[in-house]
């Protein structure tokens, strides 16, 4: 019954009540692919393996801050970056 607009939003605040904290990481960078946003998520330095993820969800109300601290794990837990 939502607006997708108003679906993003109630996405979007939602994470705050359902999510840990933020990992620290080595480096988190905000990228651009061909205009899309991107982002690059480092636990280490050095070189490293690259998980390259793509969340579906309809691509409706994701986006990479609701899906920040995801990333942030699967980078600590993998070792490798991860490029979201």
């Amino acid at each position: 019954t939502q607006t997708p607009a108003e679906a993003r939003a109630a996405y979007r605040e939602r994470r705050f009540y359902a999510q840990p904290d933020p990992a620290p990481m080595a480096e988190v960078r905000e990228l651009s692919a061909g205009g899309v946003p991107a982002r690059l998520y480092r636990p280490a330095t050095g070189p490293l393996p690259l998980l390259v993820y793509l969340h579906g969800g309809g691509w409706v109300i994701g986006d990479l801050d609701t899906h920040d601290v995801l990333c942030r794990d699967l980078a600590r837990a993998a070792g490798c970056a991860v490029l979201a």
